[in-house]
């Protein structure tokens, strides 16, 4: 059912309703030749209704046609409709017969000759690739660096993270972020150094470079005058969970090299 929503059954119920008045209709002129009344249509989803009356770039356009047309025959054979709103769950008898027969209606089989609504579809896709990747990413045994920087991943709000910046401190950003960089660890487990330390002999990491480092405490002096707390954690100034922002100056100057 992830592929429906209410809405779409509302509709749905709507068309299939216009059917029924239409086989009603041929029913009584086959045993009597008395003039047909007006039928009338009664649903408690407002937005259902409000759509048919005003289809114009709305979900549900085959659905919405298929309506149209169906009432259209109705006309053409002298059967005046009417669709009314009534308000849901306040102890109508015949809402409240159409609600439990609308739920034991329900199943995976199609009854029904209409196509998924494209936002769904879409929706769907895209919650399927979403789950994907975060099963991907909590199976996987590399990026252990970026866990630790950001525990909240995968998650849409990287993109923000990101959007905003130029594109060398995106750069820069991203190299801290997954510990792909020019510090001495990186260099010597590729091979282009032969030690990870920095020139004060201190181990070259990510949070070296932006808490402990000697040669950048000006540097460093000014990010914590600038961010406060957060400074103490390496985590929220790269952006990590519950961060929407960077709380680190990206300016190469004065960065080992």
């Amino acid at each position: 059912m992830e592929h429906w929503s209410i809405y779409a059954a509302e509709l749905m119920a709507i068309y299939y309703a216009i059917g029924l008045v239409f086989h009603l209709a041929q029913k009584k002129h086959a045993t009597t030749t008395a003039t047909q009344g007006p039928a009338t249509i009664l649903s408690d989803s407002m937005s259902a209704l409000q759509v048919i009356t005003n289809s114009w770039n709305k979900s549900g356009q085959r659905i919405i046609l298929a309506i149209h047309q169906s009432a259209a025959e109705l006309k053409a054979r002298g059967i005046p409709l009417r669709l009314q709103w009534v308000p849901g769950h306040c102890g109508d008898p015949g809402n409240e017969t159409a609600d439990c027969l609308a739920k034991e209606a329900v199943g995976a089989e199609n009854k029904h000759p209409f196509q998924h609504l494209l936002s769904r579809e879409k929706a769907f896709i895209r919650n399927k690739i979403k789950n994907e990747w975060e099963q991907e990413w909590k199976t996987s045994k590399n990026r252990g660096h970026l866990r630790c920087v950001d525990q909240a991943l995968p998650a849409c709000r990287t993109r923000r993270l990101y959007g905003s910046l130029p594109r060398n401190r995106a750069y820069l950003l991203a190299q801290l972020r997954t510990d792909h960089s020019w510090l001495a660890t990186y260099a010597k487990q590729h091979g282009f150094r032969d030690n990870e330390q920095c020139e004060y002999g201190v181990t070259e990491t990510v949070v070296h470079v932006l808490v402990d480092c000697p040669r950048l405490s000006a540097l460093q002096q000014e990010q914590r005058r600038k961010i406060g707390g957060v400074f103490n954690n390496a985590s929220d100034m790269l952006g990590g969970a519950g961060q929407y922002e960077v709380h680190v100056s990206l300016d190469c100057k004065g960065v080992h090299t």
